[in-house]
């Protein structure tokens, strides 16, 4: 299955911005590392990533002569209950909301099915509205929260962490929400 896939983007920063999602390599951890610590400090050891047969990292990338990693994410396989734990997703601050972070959550789900797994989760926390907007947005749920998951002292908001779920059914279908929340087959491609 190629988890290459092109398609042009609209910027204001630029004329045209064109995108491929791929798997990293060695190669890669510089630029993705780059654009995690726009957001956050690295805490994850990437090379040891990119040899964990559970484990999937991919990047996105412009096109063109001068390539440069605009997006990342990580997500960790648990075989027991075939879920994937959706574990950094981080797309550079120059081209966000350029559908960039869409592109890496559907590769993610299009491995998801192909491997036969139930459901991706992603955790994130309360002050965090984007992001939970985010994962709204492109299919998931929210299914929980675990208010001693951090060790962040004092005790505030952001020890809290708030769950949510893609969840994905063997015929290939995201089962999300529709605007009434009511949960919602809807079928798409392994194709992409």
């Amino acid at each position: 299955m190629s988890l290459t896939q092109m398609r042009p983007l609209q910027s204001n920063r630029y004329d045209l911005l064109e995108v491929r999602v791929r798997k990293a390599s060695i190669e890669d951890v510089g630029g993705l590392e780059r654009v995690i610590n726009q957001h956050w400090r690295v805490n994850i050891d990437h090379n040891q990533e990119l040899r964990n047969r559970d484990a999937v990292l991919l990047v996105a990338e412009t096109i063109g002569r001068q390539a440069r990693i605009v997006g990342t994410g990580l997500m960790w396989i648990t075989r027991w209950n075939k879920t994937g734990y959706l574990v950094e997703l981080a797309v550079d601050k120059l081209v966000q909301r350029m559908g960039i972070g869409k592109r890496l959550v559907s590769e993610f789900s299009k491995y998801a099915r192909f491997h036969t797994l139930r459901c991706i989760i992603v955790e994130t926390q309360p002050d965090n509205k984007d992001g939970m907007d985010f994962y709204l947005a492109n299919g998931f749920r929210l299914c929980g929260f675990n208010d001693r998951y951090y060790t962040n002292t004092p005790r505030s908001s952001h020890d809290i962490a708030i769950f949510f779920s893609l969840d994905l059914d063997p015929s290939g279908a995201v089962i999300g929400q529709n605007k009434r929340g009511r949960r919602d087959r809807t079928t798409r491609s392994l194709r992409g």
